[in-house]
């Protein structure tokens, strides 16, 4: 399968094989895990790294002990599925909240940005899975939060 990745402003197209957890790409094999909704394992030939990672509607972050990656999902490739679950409304890392963007009672589309974090000295915008009504919002901007602490409660 063909698949069209951008890293910053580097577009590159790979020729992916998939067979489970394990890949190819230009010949380089590897086998990847996701261990839980953020966090992932992965090893190349001899190589094995661990990090976390960030899926939204148009990109994928990647953040591991050699760097933090962006990879950039064309949208012509992105589907309504790709938008994610309620698991997205929860911080993918510690960080701080920087911008609230939405109020209880706010009526939100699918991949509406609902607020954004700063983490790793980078910002990652939080966006809704599907659309419905802000039932609670969890944080203040300013506010520390965990991984894992809910953001959100959509309904």
């Amino acid at each position: 399968m063909k698949k069209t990745l951008q890293y910053f402003k580097v577009k590159k197209e790979l020729e992916l094989k998939k067979l489970g957890s394990h890949f190819e790409i230009e010949g380089l094999k590897g086998e990847i895990n996701f261990l839980d909704q953020r966090r992932f394992a992965v090893r190349i030939g001899a190589k094995q790294l661990q990090g976390f990672y960030l899926r939204q509607k148009d990109f994928v972050e990647f953040h591991c002990e050699l760097g933090s990656y962006r990879f950039t999902l064309p949208s012509k490739s992105v589907g309504q599925e790709d938008l994610g679950s309620a698991e997205d409304l929860q911080a993918p890392m510690p960080g701080k909240v920087l911008k609230v963007l939405v109020k209880e009672g706010q009526k939100v589309k699918a991949g509406e940005k609902l607020l954004v974090l700063e983490a790793m000295k980078m910002e990652h915008a939080i966006l809704s899975p599907e659309g419905g009504v802000i039932k609670q919002v969890c944080f203040q901007e300013g506010d520390r939060v965990g991984m894992g602490e809910e953001l959100v409660v959509l309904g």
